[in-house]
């Protein structure tokens, strides 16, 4: 990237500390709290993702990756900032839903799906989100 032979990266919030390395969006988190104020909805930027075979078969793995996932938050080092996506699918359909949507929009699905759509009717999900309660 700093010899040119790139124009853009996808990095976290810690970009190298070079003057010829810039936010692509201007004065990112503002934006990102604008619009998060629009929208009432945290992008999500992380998943994890099990084969349904794994999900029907072994939900007990299911629950315990997400119980882990959850309790992983209470280790983070000073908590996780409230502006953190919320766990579980109940708790971010509407920002499921926009990236269907969006998918959609840009022709990377063919064609529109609704959240459950997503998910089925795999047994392991309805466990999850009790737990999560």
């Amino acid at each position: 990237m700093l010899d040119g032979e790139l124009v853009a990266t996808l990095q976290g919030v810690d970009l190298l500390k070079d003057p010829r390395v810039a936010h692509f969006v201007p004065e990112p988190f503002e934006a990102a709290k604008d619009w998060y104020a629009r929208e009432g909805v945290v992008p999500i930027n992380h998943m994890f993702v099990v084969h349904e075979s794994l999900a029907r078969e072994r939900p007990d793995i299911v629950r315990d990756i997400f119980r882990m996932l959850v309790e992983s938050r209470a280790l983070a080092d000073g908590g996780v900032p409230a502006i953190y996506p919320p766990i579980g699918v109940e708790a971010n359909r509407k920002g499921i839903q926009l990236v269907t949507d969006w998918a959609f929009d840009q022709k990377i699905i063919t064609e529109k799906m609704a959240v459950d759509d997503l998910f089925g009717d795999v047994a392991a999900l309805a466990a999850i989100e009790h737990w999560a309660g």
